[in-house]
């Protein structure tokens, strides 16, 4: 047996390898993303109280949004962490939905995350707190 045919077994058998693991554990993947900066952070915030600074508490009536729309960011969201402040304490960390519909400014704690701001590129609320 030749190296390529001994190197194509090999590849095949780990293609079959994935894609059983993609079957039996496609609802627990998240497993093996779970350790990336950015799902760290965002798992940090989801375990801490979230409360609203007074500016963003304006932004979310002028916005329309609940606390289930943080929830979904914090899900489906992407950490902007060129914006984000990582360098000082308390961490502020930009958060913003794949379509870039909101933007949140998110001040992490230990045990407790406060919403500072919120934007939208479509439309700016007159809150100046």
């Amino acid at each position: 047996m030749t190296f390529f045919q001994r190197l194509k077994r090999f590849l095949f058998g780990v293609a079959i390898g994935v894609i059983l693991t993609g079957v039996f554990f496609k609802d627990r993947l998240s497993v093996f993303t779970s350790w990336l900066p950015a799902n760290v952070i965002k798992n940090n915030i989801k375990d801490s109280s979230v409360f609203l600074s007074d500016k963003a508490d304006c932004q979310f009536a002028a916005y329309a949004l609940t606390m289930s729309d943080v929830d979904e960011l914090l899900e489906e969201g992407k950490v902007d962490f060129s914006e984000s402040q990582t360098k000082i304490k308390p961490y502020s960390y930009t958060i913003y939905s794949e379509d870039r519909k909101y933007t949140y400014v998110i001040e992490m704690r230990k045990e407790q995350s406060e919403i500072l701001e919120i934007s939208s590129d479509s439309f700016k609320p007159d809150c100046q707190n």
